[in-house]
């Protein structure tokens, strides 16, 4: 471990096993980037404990501790439900904190859990099955809070929850550096593309459905590009543009830090409506992107009037608003600029406030 913080500050053990390069990146980012909403705070002593199949995050100046992960299809529970309590008993926390949407049956201090993006959710598909998904909301009951982002709807959990303003990594904005174009070569992305980042196979059928009606008009233009963590086989997204695309669909796989260039190099963020890629609509905003979805609880809610919204399951109409984007440049700048001001509130200094007082003002051990 490194660092020397002061006594004075509350000890908190943070569990960052969903810094893994095998989450999304959705749930890899947004943890990141409430570390460093935190560490800048004198009130907490912080203490990262992480497996050691995991990266520190880079710029992170947090002490940190690494323990040995077991090789098991059940090994994330084993880390959340063993492993990490001990060595947060062992560094004597006042305060836990969950990177994701778990928290220890026992634990030896009060635990604070966030329920973020990506597959740090406890959804049907998480990795070790029932038993996992059982062990992780078993633990949310008990935990002191739950926090989540103010602009999702809650969900359909018997949770403590505390609504805080949502974050975004500040390497997403509208301006690009230089270093964008050598990322775009780099990767080899289409001269001019819409983006559909991180979706779910469940999801993309009605996207591209969508593209269909867009590509006889623009498909000379414009590619569509379906984009997934790097390292993550895009799977069905393939089968699916090979059977439906033709050849105006690319599959990429993209590495952490070419997200935010390939956000701003693209023309219309089409967005199938899904809880899990959330932060691909906030990053949107963020970095200046219109985007295009089908309305649904979280699209109205993270969106609002910053979004082109079309009725669920109707592709045609979700091609339409597309086209519409690409090729009517007052509607794709009006929403430019509205998703622009919403995404403000992601960086005020208010907002930091907000996360660092859920996590100093209610007891702890």
């Amino acid at each position: 471990m490194q660092g020397d913080p002061s006594a004075s500050a509350i000890r908190i053990v943070i569990n960052g096993r969903i810094l893994s390069e095998s989450a999304s990146p959705f749930a890899r980012l947004g943890a990141a980037e409430s570390l460093r909403l935190l560490a800048g705070s004198s009130n907490l002593d912080p203490v990262l404990v992480i497996p050691d199949d995991v990266a520190v995050p880079d710029g992170s100046e947090l002490p940190y501790r690494v323990l040995p992960r077991a090789d098991s299809t059940l090994a994330e529970a084993a880390f959340d439900q063993w492993h990490f309590p001990g060595e947060a008993r062992r560094l004597a926390a006042r305060l836990i904190l969950c990177l994701h949407a778990s928290a220890p049956l026992a634990s030896p201090a009060p635990v604070i859990s966030l329920y973020g993006d990506g597959d740090s959710l406890p959804g049907p598909d998480l990795r070790g099955g029932r038993l996992a998904r059982a062990l992780a909301l078993g633990g949310l009951r008990g935990a002191a809070s739950v926090l989540r982002m103010q602009d999702v709807p809650v969900e359909d959990h018997r949770l403590p929850w505390i609504a805080l303003p949502p974050i975004v990594p500040g390497v997403f904005h509208a301006e690009p550096p230089a270093d964008d174009r050598r990322l775009a070569g780099t990767l080899d992305l289409p001269e001019a593309y819409v983006l559909v980042a991180g979706e779910s196979e469940a999801r993309l059928p009605l996207l591209i459905a969508g593209w269909t009606w867009v590509e006889g008009s623009v498909g000379e233009s414009f590619n569509l590009l379906i984009a997934s963590a790097a390292g993550s086989p895009p799977g069905v997204a393939i089968e699916t543009a090979n059977r439906l695309g033709g050849q105006t669909v690319r599959t990429l796989d993209i590495p952490d830090e070419a997200w935010p260039a390939v956000f701003r190099g693209a023309s219309v963020l089409l967005h199938g409506g899904g809880r899990r890629n959330a932060a691909a609509l906030r990053w949107a905003l963020a970095s200046g992107l219109p985007v295009a979805a089908p309305s649904t609880p979280i699209t109205d809610s993270v969106l609002g009037p910053a979004g082109f919204l079309v009725a669920d399951g109707d592709s045609r109409s979700l091609g339409a608003a597309c086209l519409t984007m690409l090729v009517e440049d007052e509607v794709a700048g009006s929403l430019r600029e509205r998703g622009l001001e919403r995404a403000t509130a992601y960086r005020s200094e208010s907002a930091r406030r907000a996360w660092v007082e859920a996590l100093t003002s209610f007891p702890r051990a």
